[in-house]
């Protein structure tokens, strides 16, 4: 059975920005129109495959303008700024660059795995899980 990858990571960005958030889960599927059993089976899916760390799979939830204040800081977007650049003839460019936080630049070639260049932009992002 094959995995969806895209579903992965779907939930596992989701998951992320729950822990980051502090809100309880009832209340972040309800701002971000997310089904409870969804993300519960989700967060315990992607606990069990090593994608998330399990200490990390519960946040406490803040209550009242806490959890308000913390939601409203939790961006729906990040900008995305595509440059063109030249290669040199004998060169072999890669399928697609992620610019970092802070500029820096992340060259991802054709036949990359899903999974580990995850993990390497969640470690050096710096995010939780």
């Amino acid at each position: 059975m094959a995995r969806s990858t895209t579903k992965e990571f779907f939930w596992q960005d989701h998951i992320c920005r729950w822990q980051q958030s502090h809100l309880s889960v009832r209340a972040f599927c309800r701002t971000h129109r997310l089904r409870e059993p969804s993300f519960y089976h989700w967060r315990r899916l992607l606990t069990q495959r090593g994608l998330l760390a399990e200490a990390q799979s519960s946040a406490p939830p803040l209550r009242g303008r806490q959890a308000a204040e913390s939601a409203s800081t939790v961006p729906a977007f990040v900008p995305v700024r595509i440059e063109q650049q030249s290669v040199p003839h004998n060169a072999v460019a890669p399928a697609f660059e992620v610019v970092l936080a802070g500029g820096r630049v992340l060259r991802v070639p054709v036949d990359f795995d899903a999974t580990a260049l995850r993990r390497l932009i969640a470690t050096l992002e710096d995010r939780p899980c």
